[in-house]
């Protein structure tokens, strides 16, 4: 079969905000933190996986206690961004056994006082403003394998920070609310009928397994989506990618599956239906 060549249908946008404040300017005047770490413009909280969860209270089976931050979803080697302006103090050790994360800094200013684990931080002391590069995310697929990686966000009063840690999205245009064409040879975005293996809409019934030969997966997410592509290869996993940029290529289907209709599986993380984003290849 032909590679095929994908294109991007969102754009990943990583708002940095870049107006330079004084060092303890009102709390009013953002009530919402930055962006902390780069490919997650929103935030995103992680989910829960094998090592527990990232919400705030969640239970920790390592111990008795209760999650006092915040999980923050960061690539392994991400750059990672200043919440808010203010003075750094550390290090942060957060394990206390040396190991490939324990490294952190705290941010006080602004109104607000916070510790970023599992980061190695620029620097340590001195002031940072709002939006500027603080330092990188650790490898914590060293350590925990498999774990969603993230930045522990945590108040220095233990309070919850969830609400500080969305982001003033603007709305996307009405005209941009369609993903782009999706994959080239198909500018409609037209979705798999039934074959003898199954059907291509959201919700049929599913009678086989996906082949470890086509997982190969990647998650991209901007202001307002988040989807997840699958039976690709893309040209790289992390970074920015913008709207109709070339991804990467369609993988072997019809090595894994002689006969069927070759398709990108298509999946919101939220397992929401992505039909109405997909119909006619709109907003290009």
């Amino acid at each position: 079969m032909p590679a095929l060549s994908l294109v991007a249908l969102v754009s990943l946008v990583s708002t940095v905000f870049a107006k330079q404040l004084d060092a303890h300017p009102p709390q009013q005047q953002h009530r919402h933190w930055a962006q902390i770490c780069s490919g997650n413009p929103i935030n995103k909280i992680r989910g829960c996986d094998r090592y527990g969860c990232g919400h705030f209270g969640a239970d920790r089976h390592s111990s008795k206690g209760k999650h006092m931050g915040v999980d923050v979803i960061c690539a392994d080697g991400a750059t990672v961004y200043a919440p808010f302006s203010g003075q750094l103090s550390g290090p942060i050790r957060f394990f206390h056994n040396g190991n490939a994360i324990d490294d952190g800094v705290q941010i006080r200013g602004s109104g607000y006082c916070v510790k970023l684990v599992c980061i190695h931080p620029i620097r340590y002391h001195g002031q940072i403003h709002r939006g500027q590069p603080l330092g990188r995310m650790l490898p914590m697929q060293r350590v925990f394998p498999g774990i969603i990686s993230h930045i522990h966000v945590e108040n220095c009063d233990h309070s919850d920070p969830t609400h500080l840690l969305t982001p003033v999205v603007p709305p996307f245009p009405q005209q941009d609310r369609r993903w782009a064409t999706l994959c080239s040879g198909n500018p409609t975005n037209e979705i798999r009928g039934c074959d003898r293996y199954g059907c291509g809409y959201y919700g049929a019934p599913r009678y086989y397994k996906c082949s470890t030969h086509l997982m190969s997966s990647l998650l991209l997410f901007s202001p307002g989506f988040c989807v997840k592509l699958v039976c690709i290869h893309p040209i790289r996993y992390n970074g920015r990618i913008s709207k109709g940029q070339i991804l990467g290529k369609m993988l072997p289907m019809q090595r894994v599956f002689p006969g069927i209709t070759s398709h990108i599986h298509v999946e919101n993380c939220d397992h929401s239906d992505p039909t109405s984003n997909l119909e006619g290849g709109k907003g290009q």
